[in-house]
């Protein structure tokens, strides 16, 4: 096995894998990614097989680049995404030398951590990965979402996520972008968060308007001060992102969801781990559970250390 960096070349092949593993080449997200993002702003690391004259990719991993606030300081950090082995190829344990040949390269590029979103964690824990996000998962039914009354000085309104694209190139975040300003400013005290700029907004813009992704903003005295990224699928309101600057304003985002019980019947929500919604429900059963969603492994430690110092009364 030949474990390598994908040429643009090759990268038909990671397609062709990602098609069978993941996303079909028909779904907007695969048209997204390969058109316009992979091979140009990530790297894919594949292992190949020879076979006759003909190399065949049999498992491969992307490595995304996120810059995440860290401790006051921004860095850049990798994120594993699109981990997967063709299925001929399946039970030959082509893991670890493929995470082995990841974590050589990036530490050769200087990175101390790397990061992944796990379809299971216990197939990361051997190879030393930890977990490091977690969030508040909320499920029930949408006629259990009752919260205390609203103030009338909110109002909530839908976002045409479309014409907002529209105003977002890759250098610039136009003004009229309420989202950006309202991330900015809640995200700046959280420590681990991806940093989004004009490039970032515009990808996850293109990506949301593809999969019918909706949004809700909610206004105080004519200023945005929180919004909601939201989507009706096979009966659940599932709420994306939900990001607001104070409580009353995050109650009137989940009020306008429940007001959707004529288009679904359940309400799904990943919140972030320190969200105290659970405390208005009389209901145990409705106040969700803490969980993993995100790991990490040191790649470095000497560099780890390095760049985040612990501090001398910690």
């Amino acid at each position: 096995m030949i474990y390598r960096v994908l040429s643009k070349e090759r990268m038909y092949q990671a397609e062709e894998l990602w098609d069978y593993c993941f996303e079909k080449k028909t779904e907007p997200f695969f048209q997204y990614y390969f058109e316009q993002y992979c091979g140009k702003d990530n790297m894919v690391i594949g292992g190949f097989d020879k076979v006759g004259e003909e190399e065949k990719l049999r498992t491969m991993l992307h490595v995304n680049p996120y810059m995440l606030h860290l401790r006051g300081q921004d860095m850049l950090v990798p994120y594993l995404v699109g981990i997967a082995t063709a299925p001929e190829a399946r039970g030959q344990h082509l893991l670890r030398p493929l995470l082995e040949t990841a974590f050589e390269v990036l530490r050769s590029q200087g990175f101390p951590f790397v990061t992944l979103m796990p379809i299971s964690a216990g197939i990361y824990l051997p190879y030393e990965f930890a977990y490091c996000y977690y969030r508040h998962e909320y499920k029930m039914p949408l006629t259990k979402l009752q919260l205390a009354a609203i103030g009338d000085d909110l109002s909530a309104e839908r976002l045409d996520l479309v014409s907002l694209l529209q105003s977002v190139t890759e250098e610039k975040v136009q003004p009229c972008n309420p989202l950006a300003d309202i991330y900015a400013s809640v995200t700046a005290a959280w420590n681990g968060v991806p940093q989004r700029t004009a490039f970032q907004w515009r990808k996850l813009l293109s990506v949301v308007t593809q999969e019918n992704v909706l949004c809700a903003v909610v206004y105080r005295a004519g200023k945005a001060v929180g919004y909601m990224l939201y989507s009706l699928t096979d009966g659940t309101f599932n709420v994306q992102e939900l990001l607001t600057q104070d409580a009353a304003a995050k109650n009137r985002l989940l009020q306008y969801a429940a007001g959707h019980r004529s288009e679904a019947q359940e309400f799904c929500w990943l919140a972030e781990p320190w969200d105290k919604t659970y405390l208005s429900f009389e209901d145990q059963a409705l106040t969700g559970r803490l969980q993993p969603f995100m790991m990490a492994r040191c790649l470095d430690a000497r560099l780890a250390l390095a760049k985040l110092p612990v501090a001398e009364d910690m």
